[in-house]
């Protein structure tokens, strides 16, 4: 049966999102956290290879956080049917961007649209996006959210992949 090393792909889409500037300027390089000309700074500050920010209740910051799910494909055996999913979530006071037209959640959903929609570099079929949701945070209404799901299927073995 073909290998998921979940954890090898969370860190490839992270680096291809900090490798990005739009989407180091969308998550507001004035943040406390990023160190200038370091993006990686936002590594477990401001992304996340997982769907929990402990301090949220504490800081009025953007946030982009990685989920990724796999089942095995109902028509064979040797492939996973995958969903990867990005949270991006800004606090009502970052919404608006400075000489953008656009809230800082569909301005960074837009940027990882781009970056990953039809991408085949995570898995041999294409990434597709199949949902595009905006909400409120449920236990905390200062925070707007937009989640992506894209899906993808017969993943590659991530041996075979560079990270």
């Amino acid at each position: 049966m073909a290998r998921v090393n979940i954890s090898a792909y969370k860190t490839r889409l992270i680096k291809t999102l900090i490798s990005t500037d739009t989407i180091i300027d969308g998550i507001d390089s004035q943040s406390d956290n990023y160190i200038l000309g370091q993006p990686d700074s936002l590594i477990y500050k401001n992304i996340f290879p997982f769907y929990q920010v402990e301090d949220i209740q504490t800081f009025s910051d953007t946030y982009i956080m990685i989920k990724i799910s796999a089942a095995a494909n109902r028509t064979s055996i040797n492939f996973f049917d995958m969903r990867i999913s990005f949270l991006v979530i800004a606090h009502h006071s970052r919404m608006r961007m400075s000489g953008i037209n656009a809230t800082r959640i569909d301005y960074l959903s837009d940027e990882i649209r781009e970056l990953f929609n039809g991408s085949t570099e995570y898995g041999t079929g294409i990434l597709r996006l199949i949902n595009n949701d905006e909400f409120v945070l449920p236990n905390n209404h200062r925070y707007l959210c937009r989640e992506l799901d894209f899906k993808t299927f017969d993943l590659l073995d991530p041996v075979c992949l560079e990270i």
